[in-house]
């Protein structure tokens, strides 16, 4: 005897410690991976969704630094000039048709060969000029910079072409002070540090703005498909997936079940105990159901007081153990709160996809009249129902009852 209440003891501070663990994931979020990884992952995605947007943005900025290119150019070199231009524009148009799902693609490859493919058309521009300027080559540069900015889809990526485009400035400076007596190096410095600086610049500008964008994209996708007491999904959310768990079960001829689980004389406890010691409740209870639930199962809250689990793959045998488990488990529960604590049982309705239903709809009214049978036989029960009789093809004459689980 002494064995088995220490047993129950054991059992009961573990359940404990996994509610903890559980209301505080809920509450902050789920954690797990590095912020590194995070970070990294949601670069990729940031680069692959903005893929086709990229290659907009290349032929923009091909046809826009060369028509600049085309203006600054002298009438004596127009034909060099044009062959010069064609090796970008070349470079544009190739990048634009290559198709890849990989997200180093459109984070590096296309704006460092943007930043070398361009520079080295800029330096090769210059060399031809009759009287190579340096304030011209840098602002050339400058633009080039900008339009990075608009190419790379992250901080890092327009940072390495910026570092691509420094360098091929500072080695066609070197290469024109060689070859034009009248171009000055110490101009063109000025200008790399002009050149380089925007796009660094513009970078932190540009990942503040998508970090923004990113967090409240997150928080209103949140606000859509949580409920905001107790962080699982809320009515909208539970209902949609109810519905495409049906279809899917339907399709592939696998098992669903879903339960109907209902927070018994909740308006009493608030009228006794206030909204703390309810808040207390639905957070330990929607603690413990992520606890005992698979990674598949879809947890949500339709009212204050009433939930919905959906158990895809599960037979009703799997559902019937998990609501014995679940009404033995909560009613075993102390819940504490700031003015004392407090014990609560639910009531559970649980049913089987059937042959005869028609729509996801039909399930949740059968775990809704299991539910109000449930709470008939005074609660801390659960009542398996299945679809009546005249519903049926393979029935027998005599109706079909609902009968209570036995604990």
């Amino acid at each position: 005897m002494k064995r088995r209440a220490l047993l129950l003891q054991r059992t009961k501070r573990a359940l404990h410690k996994e509610l903890m663990i559980a209301c505080t994931a809920i509450m902050v979020g789920s954690v797990g991976n590095s912020e590194p990884s995070e970070t990294r992952a949601e670069e990729n995605r940031r680069a692959l969704h903005s893929v086709p947007m990229q290659r907009f943005r290349l032929i923009g900025s091909a046809i826009g630094l060369i028509a600049m290119l085309i203006a600054l150019s002298a009438r004596d070199v127009a034909g060099p000039t044009v062959a010069i231009l064609s090796v970008p524009a070349v470079v544009a148009l190739l990048l634009c048709a290559v198709r890849t799902s990989h997200a180093f693609y459109p984070r590096i490859i296309v704006p460092l060969s943007i930043a070398i493919a361009f520079g080295c058309s800029i330096i090769a521009h210059t060399l031809l000029q009759p009287a190579p300027d340096a304030l011209r080559y840098g602002a050339l540069f400058l633009v080039l910079g900008a339009l990075l900015c608009g190419i790379a889809p992250t901080r890092r990526s327009i940072l390495t072409a910026a570092i691509a485009m420094a360098i091929v400035e500072g080695v066609g400076a070197i290469l024109l002070e060689i070859y034009a007596v009248s171009f000055t190096s110490a101009d063109a410095a000025v200008m790399l540090v002009i050149a380089v600086a925007l796009p660094f610049f513009v970078s932190d500008i540009l990942d503040d703005a998508r970090q923004d964008a990113g967090a409240m994209r997150a928080e209103l996708s949140r606000r859509a498909t949580s409920d905001d007491l107790s962080g699982v999904s809320n009515r909208a959310h539970i209902s949609l997936l109810a519905q495409n768990e049906f279809s899917r079960a339907r399709r592939y001829g696998e098992p669903y079940s879903c339960l109907m689980i209902e927070i018994e004389r909740f308006d009493a406890l608030l009228a006794d105990h206030g909204s703390a010691a309810m808040n207390a409740i639905v957070h330990v209870f929607t603690g413990y159901c992520v606890v005992v639930m698979r990674h598949c199962d879809s947890f949500g809250r339709l009212a204050p007081s009433r939930f919905l689990a959906l158990l895809p793959e599960t037979p009703a045998a799997g559902a019937i153990t998990l609501s014995n488990r679940m009404c033995r488990d909560l009613a075993a529960l102390n819940v504490a709160f700031a003015g004392g604590s407090l014990t609560f049982t639910v009531s559970i309705g649980v049913t089987e996809m059937h042959v005869v239903d028609r729509g996801g709809g039909e399930m949740l009214r059968r775990a809704e009249q299991a539910l109000a049978d449930a709470q008939e036989r005074g609660g801390n029960c659960a009542v398996f129902i299945t679809p009546p009789i005249h519903q049926r093809a393979d029935a027998e004459a005599s109706p079909d009852q609902p009968s209570i689980i036995p604990q």
